[in-house]
């Protein structure tokens, strides 16, 4: 199989065409690992929304409810923090207390706190704080994967 990459700053969406003679093995791959990346939300109005990992900026657990926040709303989605940092940890999801996952992509900076600890502030201008119990992990994952720090 032969991929091709197009890089077109002008696109407002991102998409992937897949061009092929018969559906086989392959293109099943292909297209499982798309649907398995997929987040399901519902809205406020309990509207469910579909989305991409690479729009999350993080999770948020409050009791025993988990939403996931993206630059412009706020979703609750089915499953525990556990899960989602088990399956998303390689697309620099990382956990950073015990009711916040964030995505290391999406971090616009980073400022010191008191007692060790670090305020984490997104491209929306929200932030969490980080943990002392969790800041030696982020600093890890920073350094592998965003080269900071």
């Amino acid at each position: 199989m032969k991929f091709n990459l197009f890089i077109n700053e002008s696109l407002e969406e991102e998409h992937v065409d897949i061009f092929c003679k018969k559906k086989d093995a392959t293109v099943d791959k292909i297209l499982s690992l798309q649907k398995s990346l997929e987040i399901i939300g519902k809205d406020e109005n309990n509207i469910q929304v579909i989305l991409s990992p690479d729009t999350i900026l993080y999770f948020d657990s409050v009791d025993k409810t988990t939403f996931a926040y993206t630059k412009n709303q706020a979703l609750e989605i089915q499953g525990s923090l556990k899960n989602l940092e088990d399956n998303l940890e390689s697309y620099g999801f990382i956990r950073i207390s015990k009711s916040n996952i964030v995505n290391i992509y999406k971090i616009k900076k980073l400022v010191p706190e008191y007692n060790m600890r670090i305020r984490v502030y997104f491209e929306n201008n929200e932030f969490l704080i980080i943990n002392r119990a969790y800041k030696k992990i982020f600093s890890q994952a920073l350094k592998e994967r965003r080269h900071i720090i």
